[in-house]
């Protein structure tokens, strides 16, 4: 709090030797307070480069239109970086010292580091003492230390971690595991005392917090029952399962136990229900083939546990409406969606969408076409990873104010196709992250059979199959590539392959260097066709360069044909080049700039790309 006295008091000035003090000691601070770093040194390095050591350093050296100002903080956590690094090299016995040295500028200082890295300990024995449960090859294979390794004392921590977790999922929760180092002059032996306590059951399972779900509904989510032995890996997964009913925004599971008896706990599941139940007012403004501007009007009620069953229903109603040039309701579409989260009593979840578009006259138009329609999906989740599914799809177009003759004409006409079909897809999905993966692999197959005893008015198959890999080469860096392959060709009274449903490559996300659907057959007018066949081997180094800017060095390989028996391989194309990307919360943007390979094409005729996400 501030006050203002009720009376001035008047201070002395303060004598001159103090003024003379206080501004010598001003001036000795004055150089290091301001300096900048003219040079970073680093000094009995043997082991590690100078170049790999200051790239875990902020300090760094002034460039020619930037200065690097000197902070004592930065370089102290520098100094701690490299320790770290040569300790988890096995340079245990490492020793290292900064100082801060005169420069030719007097705002300038060198930073000078000296190492002395000592002897490299290596693990020469790897043992465990006090494990019953487990054996000693099943703990060595899941462990980070191993004989013959530089030993690695951060490591020797975690890997005390992964033995309790492994003990944990064995129905041990309470064992405990401490790593015993002996060393010598240039080796260690390594021994894991363990603890493993007591078997631990389930005694029983409750549910707190539900207010608007059925108890049932949380407990056969859970893989882990009353009786079943401690299982920490099963519980976890039990808790994502909850959470991706979308009904809580809040999950935790823990161990209850009632008074002394530790080995028969309860397990306890606390919840906290999002809101379920919603209406949604939107609106979207798009272009119509025959109009300018059009906008979409849309309303939305949706109820995501009906009946306290964690059952979804949602009912939408969109009407689409020609705008500035004249007012006109051109198109009106109602939608339900129903989900069923156990289908038949299994966890295979089935979802109905059936929509309805009654017909509306436009002034241009004396008739009316209505459709209806709807799909009917059903998933299966195949381990943690991967997932099979089933979609079936049926559609009807009606034309009423002419004869039905005529109907079926102004239908063709009007490009009013109807199209059945049924597919099958599986997938597998092992990255470890969704936009910018740097470990994993993603797999996908899939089959769809279209018209035939459906009925409709296209009949073919269509089955496609892709393969991505990501491999972590290096820190920041990441190879990744792809191959996809693709087929489809009428059967039964089809005529040909859509136009719709053939295969295009050429662009920014398959065979970069090449315009948008290039590859492939042409019409007269060069607008392609696209084909029924599809070969696609993409391959790409990324690194992020610096903060979330990065780069990549790509190389596509790609071609389309209309008859897949008569692909030849040098019918295909391929490019090379090279990508500059910034990583966003929503996935990188990235500019690209591809070159073909063909000899009938210069490197003039390359061709720049801008999109959002990698090309796969």
């Amino acid at each position: 709090m501030f006050y203002r006295p009720s009376s001035t008091v008047r201070r002395k000035p303060p004598p001159a030797a103090l003024l003379l003090l206080t501004a010598a000691l001003l001036a000795a601070a004055a150089p290091a307070r301001g300096a900048t770093v003219a040079e970073v040194l680093i000094e009995g390095n043997r082991f590690f480069s100078d170049g790999r050591l200051k790239d875990l350093m902020k300090t760094q050296s002034n460039g020619w239109f930037r200065s690097r100002p000197f902070v004592q903080r930065n370089l102290e956590i520098d100094v701690a970086n490299i320790e770290a690094l040569y300790h988890k090299n096995g340079f245990l016995d490492c020793i290292l010292e900064w100082e801060r040295r005169p420069a030719e500028k007097d705002d300038e200082v060198i930073v000078a580091i000296r190492i002395e890295e000592g002897i490299r300990t290596y693990v020469q024995q790897l043992s465990f003492s006090g494990n019953v449960q487990l054996s000693d090859a099943f703990l060595a294979g899941k462990l980070e230390t191993a004989g013959g390794q530089p030993l690695d004392v951060t490591s020797l921590r975690s890997d005390a971690g992964v033995i309790t977790s492994l003990y944990g999922n064995a129905g041990y929760p309470y064992a405990e595991a401490a790593a015993d180092v002996r060393r010598d002059s240039t080796g260690a032996r390594i021994t894991f005392l363990i603890s493993e306590g007591p078997p631990v059951h389930i005694r029983h399972l409750g549910v707190r917090g539900l207010k608007r779900v059925k108890t049932s509904v949380v407990l056969r989510e859970m893989t882990i029952g009353p009786g079943d032995l401690y299982d920490r890996k099963a519980i976890l997964d039990s808790r994502g399962r909850i959470y991706s009913t979308g009904l809580f925004g809040y999950v935790d599971l823990r161990l209850t136990a009632e008074g002394a008896d530790s080995t028969r706990p309860d397990l306890s599941i606390f919840v906290q229900e999002r809101p379920l139940r919603w209406i949604g007012l939107s609106t979207e403004a798009g272009q119509d083939a025959e109009y300018d501007l059009t906008t979409d009007l849309s309303t939305e009620w949706g109820n995501m546990n009906l009946f306290s069953t964690g059952r979804k229903l949602s009912i939408k109603a969109t009407a689409t409406f020609r705008v500035l040039t004249e007012w006109e309701n051109l198109k009106n579409r109602l939608e339900l969606t129903y989900t069923e989260p156990w289908f038949l009593g299994l966890r295979m979840p089935a979802w109905v969408n059936l929509y309805f578009q009654p017909g509306l006259k436009s002034k241009g138009r004396s008739y009316r076409v209505q459709r209806f329609g709807g799909e009917f999906n059903l998933s299966r989740e195949l381990g943690r990873s991967s997932r099979i599914w089933s979609t079936v799809r049926y559609e009807k177009v009606d034309i009423f104010g002419v004869d039905p003759e005529v109907a079926e004409q102004l239908r063709e006409l009007s490009g009013e196709r109807i199209r059945r079909y049924v597919s099958l897809s599986w997938e597998r999905d092992t990255r470890d992250h969704i936009f910018e993966p740097a470990k994993g692999s993603l797999s996908r197959i899939s089959t769809q059979f279209v018209g035939g005893p459906l009925g409709g008015d296209d009949h073919y198959v269509k089955a496609q199959a892709s393969w991505n890999r990501y491999q972590q080469l290096f820190p920041q860096t990441v190879l990744a590539s792809r191959i996809r392959i693709g087929l489809a060709e009428k059967h039964g009274r089809g005529e040909e392959v859509p136009p719709d449903d053939r295969f295009f490559a050429g662009g920014a996300n398959t065979v970069r260097g090449l315009a948008e659907r290039s590859l492939g057959p042409e019409d007269s007018a060069g607008n392609p066709l696209g084909g029924k066949a599809l070969f696609l081997f993409n391959v790409e180094l990324r690194r992020k360069i610096w903060g979330r800017l990065g780069s990549s060095l790509f190389y596509d390989l790609g071609g389309i044909w209309d008859d897949p028996p008569a692909a030849r391989w040098e019918q295909m194309w391929s490019t090379v080049g090279v990508e500059a990307w910034f990583s966003t919360p929503v996935g990188p943007v990235r500019v690209a700039h591809g070159v073909p390979l063909q000899e009938d094409l210069t490197p003039a005729k390359g061709r720049w790309h801008v999109a959002i996400l990698y090309a796969f």
